[in-house]
């Protein structure tokens, strides 16, 4: 009569899906301090920008690693490593 279905893929999120998802759990939580390994790389800027405000708002300090310029609007400092030394600059 009725047609079983054995399983259904809502397990499957796009990495954009992923770290908006993550971000929701970090705003949830609210740890004094977050480090970000790329975090923002599969989303808008838009969302980008909107979730670096609330952490701002929030007052949780974080630290980013990442390769897109539009991070450095979200911070103060810039570390750079390279060769086995790194270099600190305001930004």
């Amino acid at each position: 009569m009725y047609s079983r279905v054995s399983h259904l893929r809502y397990d499957t999120l796009t990495p954009g899906e992923s770290q908006r998802l993550a971000m929701v759990r970090v705003l949830y939580h609210q740890p004094r301090l977050l480090f970000l390994d790329e975090a923002t790389s599969q989303v808008q800027i838009e969302i980008e920008k909107k979730f670096y405000a609330m952490l701002q708002a929030s007052n949780i300090s974080y630290i980013s690693i990442g390769h897109s310029n539009t991070l450095k609007e979200h911070h103060h400092k810039h570390i750079s490593i390279l060769n086995h030394s790194f270099s600190i600059s305001s930004i």
